[in-house]
């Protein structure tokens, strides 16, 4: 099963950092070292406000399916509506290089508002897996 094409309400995007080490020597001068070529661990929440309680129980579907943080979700072109072409390559990690998937990094939160309306919380890591 796909995750939902559902628009989310509102998005928070962390972008990946660089696996970067620094140290500090006694002397105060400060040596980093990459460790590698590509950023990793970019971050992404989203929230549904109001939703039908259908596509909240297709947003805890998926990630059942998903067994949790196993398996990468495919994220639908909806997630990033609303954000320019430009943000939006970054956020699905195209301007990083291949080979870094979306997995959830904690099960979705669904919240009753009002009978048979939710609001749902998900939220997903970018990983590279070998």
């Amino acid at each position: 099963m796909a995750y939902p094409a559902i628009t989310p309400s509102s998005r928070r995007f962390k972008a990946p950092q660089f696996p970067v080490t620094a140290v500090v020597s006694q002397s105060g001068a400060t040596t980093r070292r990459l460790w590698g070529s590509r950023a990793v661990q970019a971050e992404l929440s989203m929230t549904y406000r109001n939703i039908p309680d259908d596509q909240a129980a297709l947003i805890v579907e998926h990630y059942d399916d998903c067994n949790g943080p196993i398996t990468a979700a495919t994220l639908p072109d909806a997630t990033w509506n609303g954000a320019s072409a430009d943000l939006q390559s970054f956020m699905k990690l195209d301007d990083y290089g291949t080979g870094i998937d979306w997995y959830f990094s904690n099960a979705p939160t669904v919240n009753n508002v009002f009978p048979g309306i939710s609001t749902v919380q998900v939220a997903f890591i970018g990983e590279i897996r070998a």
